[in-house]
């Protein structure tokens, strides 16, 4: 399943008016549902505009997609527990995602994720 351009088209849907583009950070949970959302709104050359200020209910849409990705990744060296998208109103798509084993380890006390226990 092509969950990047699902994230893609989630957030190409939150861009304010009065900005260019949005860059999104997710922390994603690994032992337990959820995630943090974090988003900065730009111009057009990534300068921050201000604080996204995502509407009510937003994480359980975001979360029928991030979900499902994170679960096939886990066994997989793509396996990720944070991950930035910077999408523009005009197209441009930048999306990331990586294992952070510190964040892990601040979390759970382990660099592992819940399938690897």
């Amino acid at each position: 399943m092509d969950y990047l351009a699902k994230v893609a088209s989630f957030f190409t849907g939150q861009i304010p008016e009065d900005c260019s583009g949005v860059i999104s950070k997710i922390e994603y949970y690994t032992y337990e549902p959820g995630f943090k959302l974090q988003g900065d709104c730009v111009d057009g050359y990534g300068n921050f505009i201000k604080y996204m200020n995502y509407r009510d209910g937003i994480s359980w849409d975001l979360a029928d997609i991030l979900h499902p990705w994170n679960a096939e990744t886990l066994n997989t060296p793509e396996r990720w527990n944070k991950a930035q998208s910077t999408i523009y109103k005009d197209g441009r798509i930048e999306i990331k995602s990586w294992w952070d084993a510190e964040f892990q380890k601040s979390l759970y006390n382990t660099d592992e994720d819940s399938t690897n226990l």
